[in-house]
């Protein structure tokens, strides 16, 4: 049996051991402030860029892998003014400011000028809107606004 003097010791091990990861948790957490900072400053300038509104760019989160034996749905840049499909959808919620399902908001593309390169457009749209948690955010089944 470990006499108490053996216990004291492991106690003030176990401190010690406490209190450097305290240090180092503290540099994480200031590194993490930092890096959201930055974030912030480069959401800043892409919606002046953008000229869309600042509440939009969250970049949370990975993108989904393929399934195997699925093609993936990859934003083609629109050959007029090189604004890719999912800016135009996210400016497409943004100035509706309600809640569109997939049928409205192709049609509202399509009276921009877009034209899809997809076959089934639909299909590419509900990919992109389901895709992008951290951009759409869906209120009912096939119905969404901009997160």
């Amino acid at each position: 049996m470990q006499t108490l003097d053996e216990l004291r010791e492991r106690q003030k091990e176990i401190l010690l051991d406490f209190k450097a990861r305290e240090q180092k948790a503290g540099k994480i957490f200031a590194k993490i402030a930092e890096y959201e900072k930055e974030i912030a400053k480069l959401q800043r300038a892409l919606t002046s860029v953008l000229g869309i509104d600042g509440a939009l760019v969250t970049g949370k989160g990975a993108r989904p892998k393929a399934k195997r034996g699925t093609k993936s749905v990859v934003a083609v840049k629109h050959r007029g003014d090189g604004t890719s499909q999912k800016e135009r959808v996210l400016n497409v919620l943004v100035k509706a400011g309600k809640p569109m399902n997939i049928p409205e908001i192709i049609e509202a593309l399509q009276t921009e000028g877009y034209v899809f390169q997809a076959r089934k457009p639909v299909s590419a749209l509900t990919v992109l809107l389901y895709g992008n948690k951290s951009l759409f955010k869906k209120v009912q089944p096939g119905t969404f606004v901009a997160a």
